[in-house]
């Protein structure tokens, strides 16, 4: 008897030790501490953990009034079998086995496509890239198509040749009589105009086929920190644009192009929705049979109707233009003149190295005399 007090007293003490937190006073420092022991008798402590199925019981019995944890577990199989017994009706399966059936089908075929993707790596990607490639170009065509058309759709300010010259009846008259002709209607209407040789336009064209956008600048008086007037250049971003072909125009002859000029910073800001400030339109109808291409400048009004450039400044870039692509470029490298193989390598880098593109050679490039 006196044994199993004494057995009793020493698990008491053990107990009271593991589960409580004692101190130990050192002068003024009270540090706590615990007793802690290797092993503990099992069969002392696993008569006090309940069942899994007890705790689950006991919270189900806190939180839903008594309702055990099995009948809230059939309450969910029931709701859950309903559900599935819908979306078995709604997809037009006959059973749970059947839809099974069509899911793993489904899903092994979409391995094999992901299988064949790996198979062919990059071509579903590339294919994908083209296409994106493709719709972006067609909408920057129609972008560029619809800077040439007012509200009503029709040309605006390019218009066709047949608008404001009767071709039948210069069909006669010899290309110097035509192009006189030609300058003299457009001073009367002070619009910048020009006869292009046909072997001119056509190696513009072959420029223009090459780099079909490239920048020029434009001679501009800018005032400086002081407030005094000083020379400076604005950048103007142009483009070629392709226009439909003359009725009577062969398959062989190139085709009519209209140059969007389009100052630098507008074009930075709207991109491809920027308005063009001058449009230089190139005629075809007279190429083959008289040799000659027409050139006609308009000069397009801002919302507020101002202009943002003269007839001198249409001139500039005119003159520009023509010093930058008319280049012939099968003699690229076997011709003499320095200037022209200056000008091939502005453009070039343009395009291929714009890191090695300097304004200062731009400048120098396109105003030497």
């Amino acid at each position: 008897m006196r044994a199993l007090e004494r057995m009793t007293a020493r698990y008491s003490l053990l107990f009271s030790q593991m589960f409580s937190l004692r101190t130990v006073r050192t002068r003024n420092i009270v540090v706590p501490f615990r007793y802690t022991y290797r092993c503990v008798h099992v069969s002392l402590v696993q008569r006090n953990i309940p069942k899994a199925e007890e705790l689950l019981d006991q919270f189900a019995q806190g939180n839903d009034k008594g309702a055990s944890v099995t009948a809230k577990r059939q309450a969910y199989l029931n709701k859950y079998n309903d559900k599935l017994r819908e979306k078995i009706a709604k997809e037009g399966f006959k059973s749970v086995d059947d839809m099974a059936a069509s899911k793993r089908a489904a899903g092994a075929k979409v391995c094999e496509t992901q299988r064949e993707s790996e198979s062919h790596p990059g071509t579903s990607v590339e294919a994908r890239d083209d296409a994106l490639r493709e719709k972006l170009s067609e909408k920057r065509r129609a972008t560029e198509k619809s800077k040439l058309m007012d509200d009503s759709g029709s040309p605006s300010p390019v218009q066709p040749l047949s608008s404001f010259m009767k071709l039948e009846k210069v069909l006669h008259e010899t290309p110097d009589n035509i192009g006189k002709l030609w300058a003299g209607f457009h001073i009367m209407k002070n619009k910048v105009s020009a006869v292009v040789p046909a072997a001119t336009y056509v190696q513009m064209i072959v420029t223009a086929k090459k780099f079909p956008q490239f920048v020029l600048p434009l001679p501009r008086a800018v005032k400086n920190e002081a407030g005094n007037a000083e020379n400076g250049y604005e950048i103007y971003y142009l483009q070629w644009v392709s226009l439909p072909k003359p009725k009577e125009a062969s398959s062989n002859a190139p085709p009519p192009m209209a140059v969007l000029f389009t100052p630098l910073a507008e074009y930075k800001l709207r991109q491809e929705y920027a308005q063009p400030t001058l449009v230089l339109t190139h005629y075809t109808e007279l190429l083959e049979s008289k040799g000659i291409a027409l050139m006609r400048g308009d000069i397009t009004e801002s919302e507020n109707g101002k202009v943002h450039v003269q007839q001198q400044d249409a001139q500039l870039l005119a003159l520009g233009l023509q010093r930058f692509y008319n280049l012939d470029w099968a003699l690229e490298g076997l011709d003499n003149d320095e200037e022209a193989e200056k000008r091939r390598a502005l453009l070039r880098s343009f395009y291929e190295r714009p890191e090695v593109f300097k304004l200062e050679d731009l400048i120098e490039l396109a105003w030497s005399v």
